[in-house]
């Protein structure tokens, strides 16, 4: 048995959180084909539309962020780049309130503000977020969220009591409760 390569797993595991690895997933299981098949599918559908898309089309509105997250449907236990994933848009920045925040309570109380709300935004879209996911994806939030435990013990584990094993980290949602 080797030594396991933390930082090689949570690359896989974001890597599992694209819309490739989504549309990866959706053709194997959909169309029962092997990885090889979905793969060329891929690639051919690539080289089809992706000439004829708007770029300006995907892009999401400002202060918000485009994140492929869990389906909350997903029992406790399955392999993250097994379960299905769907897009959530997150509202990073609500504006003046925001800023007004920043401005009273600092950089720190800015995130434990909303980093909670941004759990139940996605929870609220079906989908439930892991600290990867907002560590790497929302880089403003990272300080808060570099792997520390919850600062309160009870916010530590589960949601839902959902736990995926292979993910070093919990899938949370706070329901309203600060960090």
């Amino acid at each position: 048995m080797g030594v396991r390569n933390q930082k090689r797993e949570i690359l896989k595991r974001l890597d599992s959180k694209t819309l490739d690895a989504k549309f990866l997933v959706e053709i194997e299981q959909g169309l029962n084909c092997s990885p090889f098949e979905a793969e060329a599918v891929l690639e051919v559908v690539k080289e089809v539309y992706f000439p004829f898309i708007d770029e300006r089309c995907a892009k999401a509105p400002p202060g918000k962020v485009t994140l492929v997250a869990i389906s909350a449907d997903e029992p406790a236990g399955k392999p993250v780049a097994e379960c299905q994933k769907q897009s959530v848009c997150l509202t990073v920045h609500r504006g003046s309130e925001d800023d007004r925040l920043v401005q009273e309570q600092g950089s720190a109380g800015f995130r434990q503000a909303r980093i909670p709300d941004l759990y139940q935004e996605a929870l609220s879209q079906g989908a439930l977020l892991t600290r990867e996911d907002l560590a790497y994806r929302i880089p403003l939030l990272v300080g808060c969220l570099a792997f520390a435990p919850p600062a309160r013990q009870q916010d530590a584990g589960q949601v839902n009591g959902q736990y995926h094993p292979d993910d070093d980290v919990q899938t949370q949602s706070f329901h309203g409760r600060s960090l």
